[in-house]
């Protein structure tokens, strides 16, 4: 499924990243920044961008990332959903 990069924010700095193989290229099995690191419990979307590659995860806790991935500098980061329509947002807060 494509999703619009123009939607995405991405965090300034890289993630510390354990990977494994997916169907896709590598995927995230932990990440986190400063050694807290979270674990993922599950991907739950993938798609490709111009550039990177995106994947929605799940971690152990519940809580819900974008994850992004630059292949040609082997640096993950997480992406952020600007747009709160995206989200059944009715209104804007001002």
């Amino acid at each position: 499924m494509s999703r619009p990069e123009a939607e995405l924010e991405v965090a300034p700095e890289p993630l510390e990243v354990e990977c494994r193989p997916g169907p896709s290229g590598p995927e995230p099995v932990r990440f986190g920044a400063g050694g807290v690191m979270q674990t993922v419990a599950a991907v739950e979307d993938r798609w490709p961008g111009e550039d990177h590659r995106y994947l929605r995860v799940r971690t152990a806790d519940g809580a819900s990332f974008i994850l992004r991935f630059d292949p040609a500098r082997g640096e993950w980061r997480i992406a952020v959903f600007r747009d709160e329509a995206a989200f059944g947002a009715t209104a804007k807060p001002s």
